[in-house]
């Protein structure tokens, strides 16, 4: 490995492209997140034929490692957003590929301990801006309540004597949207992460329920019995322009968007019992992922979009199952003799957050996928359930 100095930039040279020299003119950004740190994260790429280069710069005040060695491309546009707490996400992602795929080079022997100690750093940054939304009934009745992903700081957000339930965050972390029967029968209703402005989105004579937004926040999805059976609707994050994107004679219900943006997963019941299927956004090309003789449901898309996630009943209790999006390739994540219930993906994509009866009433807790051992987050005499976490670190 030939490593040329830039400045305050080292750059590497791998046997993966040869790169042009320097000078380079890469953005620079302080990474104000971090508590008590002046440090500089440099990231940018450049391209010279097929190869790519991978380029990072070093802080002045040792918060990351003072020796080259070679990440995951965060782009010139991504870097300049390194202020804000989801590209934590991002960087985060990096220093994992370099301790993975290049844990034999000699640089990063040299240097492991600079860099787990900045993976470190980032993740601990990544905790404190994370949120993970939750449905309790710990106060006698239904609320949505918030919480840090180690279980600490519990907070209320809504506080009425109906049924507050399905929240879920907006992609830009600004909003919550819910359903609650408040007003009467079940609603979408939209509202701050404090819970303040608490807003009514859709009216009807029957429910509405389990929304879920669009990547870009700018369209809510939801499911509707206002046409006589369960079907899946989207509308307008403002709850106009409502339309109606799948039309049968049996029940379509629990839809997630896929990362981009291009599909829908959701559960139906057309060919008899409960199974995952996939559709585009518009509601054509409605493709049957799973097949069995039991109930799978609740599904959700991995950050990458590779994998989706859900629950099925194959085993008598409900368990959660990994597969990639095109049916394949299921595995059971969770094997207690209990029911697992309501999963969701960290924003990074290496853990999981459900609720879970394995201790006695259903409560909630978190696993990481490579280890596989479940942390408990509530402890409450009554249910903790329909986890959700902020996405990308907000």
């Amino acid at each position: 490995m030939n490593i040329l100095n830039c400045k305050r930039i080292k750059c590497v040279f791998t046997k993966r492209g040869v790169y042009p020299p320097p000078p380079y003119t890469p953005f620079v950004n302080p990474l104000n997140t971090l508590p008590g740190s002046e440090s500089y994260l440099l990231l940018s790429d450049f391209t010279l034929g097929q190869h790519t280069l991978k380029l990072q710069a070093y802080d002045a005040v040792g918060l990351f490692t003072q020796s080259a060695v070679t990440i995951n491309i965060i782009t010139s546009a991504q870097a300049r957003e390194l202020d804000r707490p989801e590209k934590l996400i991002k960087a985060e992602r990096a220093y994992r590929e370099v301790l993975a795929d290049y844990a034999e080079t000699k640089t990063v022997k040299k240097d492991r301990p600079g860099l787990e100690k900045a993976f470190q750093r980032i993740q601990e940054q990544i905790k404190k801006v994370s949120k993970i939304a939750f449905v309790s009934k710990r106060d006698g009745n239904q609320e949505i309540y918030l919480m840090d992903p180690d279980g600490n700081n519990q907070t209320r957000l809504t506080n009425n004597q109906a049924v507050d339930d399905f929240p879920f965050w907006s992609p830009d972390g600004q909003k919550i949207v819910f359903a609650s029967d408040r007003d009467g029968n079940c609603e979408i209703y939209v509202m701050n992460t404090d819970g303040s402005n608490q807003t009514r989105l859709t009216h009807n004579l029957t429910m509405d329920v389990s929304p879920g937004w669009l990547p870009d926040s700018q369209k809510i999805t939801f499911v509707s019995y206002r046409d006589g059976n369960w079907e899946i609707y989207a509308m307008d994050a403002d709850g106009g322009k409502q339309i109606r994107l799948t039309n049968n004679q049996v029940e379509d219900a629990f839809p997630a968007w896929s990362p981009d943006g291009q599909k829908i997963a959701f559960v139906s019941n057309r060919d008899g019992n409960d199974e995952i299927y996939i559709m585009n956004a518009n509601g054509g090309s409605q493709t049957r992922l799973t097949n069995n003789q039991f109930k799978d449901e609740l599904p959700g898309w991995s950050p990458d979009g590779q994998k989706i996630i859900f629950v099925s009943h194959r085993d008598g209790n409900p368990k959660i199952y990994l597969m990639d999006i095109n049916g394949a390739n299921e595995t059971k994540l969770t094997k207690k003799p209990a029911g697992d219930v309501d999963p969701g993906w960290s924003p990074d994509g290496q853990k999981i957050i459900f609720a879970s009866n394995q201790d006695g009433n259903y409560e909630i807790y978190v696993t990481d996928l490579a280890q596989g051992v479940p942390t408990r987050l509530t402890d409450n005499q009554t249910w903790d359930w329909r986890p959700v976490w902020s996405p990308a670190g907000r």
